[in-house]
């Protein structure tokens, strides 16, 4: 179940998802929305982020939570998430990344903005913002604590980018675009080919892929530090 609001209607939300009947299996708190007019996301901000886990721990009891987070791109963003999700043991995986903001198309043969139907401006996603989702993904690897999983977003097409995401430390990938143009067909597509890959590489599980590249992203980890 994916939600958004306020400090308060978030906890009240994850309050009545746990007094539900029937429960989500985990909550997903978009704290990455580049729409609030006004305002920047919440996970920029590390007053609001320190504000948002406080309330989520004293909400959330058994149903795993997680964060869908904005792109960052510097280095400081990193560390605002993450020291924000060590005090919070209810956030259990993140998903990086949300579309990026301001984004802006022209088709030049009707001479409109076609981006969004909606205005000039819209959410870049898809192909173009894939390697930023996969840096994003790697950094949040090396500064999120091993309990928080990553779910990839961004640009998954294809077994390959899904390989990708899976090298840089996600444990999932989520599809939007891809569904889109193809339809639920790209499900079973992408996991043959992400399957396919891993027995040309003799790898039989997620975790065979995370112990691979680990080695390889180590070195850049400790230069960083």
């Amino acid at each position: 179940m994916s939600i958004t609001g306020t400090e308060d209607e978030v906890a009240q939300m994850i309050v009545r998802a746990e007094a539900a009947s029937t429960r989500p299996a985990a909550i997903e708190i978009n704290l990455s929305c580049p729409n609030i007019s006004g305002h920047p996301p919440p996970c920029y901000d590390a007053a609001q982020m320190t504000s948002y886990m406080t309330t989520v721990s004293a909400a959330a009891k058994t149903i795993p939570v997680g964060l869908k987070l904005a792109p960052f791109l510097y280095d400081q963003q990193f560390h605002v998430v993450a020291n924000a999700i060590r005090s919070c043991s209810a956030i259990r995986f993140v998903i990086a990344i949300n579309t990026i903001g301001n984004g802006l198309m022209v088709d030049v043969d009707k001479d409109v903005f076609s981006l969004s139907p909606g205005g000039p401006f819209g959410g870049l996603g898809g192909k173009a913002v894939h390697s930023l989702a996969l840096g994003n993904v790697l950094r949040l690897r090396q500064v999120l604590p091993s309990r928080v999983d990553i779910i990839g977003c961004g640009g998954v097409d294809s077994g390959e980018a899904a390989y990708r995401f899976l090298a840089c430390g996600a444990s999932a990938v989520e599809v939007a675009t891809q569904l889109l143009i193809e339809g639920p067909s790209v499900f079973a597509r992408i996991n043959r080919e992400l399957m396919q890959i891993m027995q040309r590489k003799g790898f039989s599980s997620i975790q065979d892929i995370h112990r691979r590249w680990h080695k390889s992203a180590q070195p850049a980890l400790t230069a960083r530090l």
